[in-house]
């Protein structure tokens, strides 16, 4: 899955966050996947994509924290943190979002 992933990424220059979805076959008792094969059903490149990885990471929080300031006309210069741009931060875990 992580192969065709990286193959997409190199033959468009994606770089951001995605949702993907694949078809797996699984073991009944175990849930863990029975063969190599998936099939890749959909593929997004939106912020929501990324979502589950981002918790507790402080990037929602920035992300909402720009949007209100947007929202309540402070100027461009004024943003939070804006003098820390560009901002980037990692919770340093694995995703597990299944």
């Amino acid at each position: 899955m992580l192969s065709a992933l990286r193959r997409i990424g190199a033959a468009t220059g994606y770089t951001g966050m995605i949702g993907a979805e694949f078809v797996i076959s699984r073991d009944p008792l175990t849930g863990t996947m029975i063969d190599d094969a998936a099939t890749l059903l959909e593929i997004n490149a939106r912020f929501s994509g990324g979502i589950h990885s981002t918790l507790g990471s402080g990037l929602i929080q920035d992300y909402m924290g720009l949007l209100a300031a947007l929202a309540t006309g402070i100027p461009s210069r004024d943003l939070p943190l804006r003098s820390q741009w560009p901002l980037v931060r990692s919770d340093g875990h694995e995703p597990q979002s299944d």
